[in-house]
């Protein structure tokens, strides 16, 4: 039986994994750890690693190389009252060519009262037939702050593989104690003109970095922020915006998913200390 047909058929496609990871955060002692830690393959995690701030950060692991055909993660994580913890990734998220039924991700996100959840992934990689879809899920409660970022990148640049992925969509809905806060919803096919002006306008990567729950920030600093972001050359074009309430939203469009981390990093560096009165936590990956 082919993919296609095991699809019209409600058949999931026979490598497909269903993998699932659960985790919750709590303050104690003054230091962020790890109380709950469930996790299905392909989807694991690696000790938590203590930083000098309290904070608790998460690792994802691929230990089976990217997504795949008929592939389906649930990620949910909670960050408990007055915590704080960041969850990246090991390396970028490859999803891999598919003749049939895509893949898909959801991610619930809770974050309590006064908690912050850094959620800074690798960028996605999108392969020559790919086909992803994920929906993101957001609450803040009162006083709870968010940082979220997600790059993409639309083939594997290197070997000249651009805009061949047959679909990306992306959804993402954050909602705080008085309601909807951002919400987007994006769905991006092969043939859709997507190189042109309007598009990605002959760009290769894109990227959103949003800070959700934030502090005031001042007019200068504000302004200081839109003005590092790149203003349109040959290698990048970017902008930022601020959200109705308590958040900023940033976009990029780079020739390199790189210029783009780069770029988000030192958004994190000029926003942190004003809006959430802390110091980033440096990764060492860009």
């Amino acid at each position: 039986m082919s993919a296609t047909q095991a699809v019209s058929r409600g058949i999931s496609h026979p490598s497909a994994r269903h993998g699932a990871l659960r985790l919750a955060f709590e303050l104690r002692g003054g230091r962020t750890v790890l109380t709950e830690q469930y996790g299905h393959a392909p989807l694991r995690v690696m000790r938590p690693i203590g930083h000098p701030s309290g904070a608790a950060l998460v690792y994802l692991l691929s230990p089976t190389g990217g997504v795949l055909q008929g592939d389906r993660y649930e990620v949910s994580i909670r960050v408990g009252a007055g915590a704080r913890a960041l969850f990246t990734t090991q390396a970028a998220t490859k999803v891999y060519g598919m003749d049939g039924e895509g893949a898909s991700q959801a991610i619930r996100i809770h974050v309590e009262s006064d908690g912050l959840l850094e959620y800074l992934p690798d960028p996605i990689i999108l392969y020559a037939d790919s086909d992803f879809r994920q929906e993101v899920d957001i609450t803040l409660d009162a006083g709870a702050r968010m940082i979220y970022q997600e790059i993409v990148m639309p083939g594997r640049i290197a070997r000249g593989e651009r805009l061949a992925f047959r679909r990306f969509s992306a959804r993402l809905t954050a909602r705080d104690a008085e309601g909807v806060l951002l919400h987007e919803n994006a769905v991006l096919s092969r043939g859709d003109g997507l190189d042109a002006l309007g598009g990605l306008d002959g760009f290769t990567c894109w990227g959103s970095w949003y800070g959700l729950g934030l502090g005031p920030m001042d007019d200068g600093l504000w302004g200081l922020c839109a003005e590092r972001m790149p203003a349109g050359d040959s290698s990048a074009v970017g902008g930022m915006t601020r959200l109705a309430r308590r958040g900023i939203a940033a976009r990029m469009l780079a020739h390199t998913s790189g210029e783009i981390e780069r770029t988000f990093a030192r958004t994190a560096r000029d926003v942190y200390e004003s809006a959430l009165g802390i110091e980033p936590i440096e990764l060492r990956k860009y």
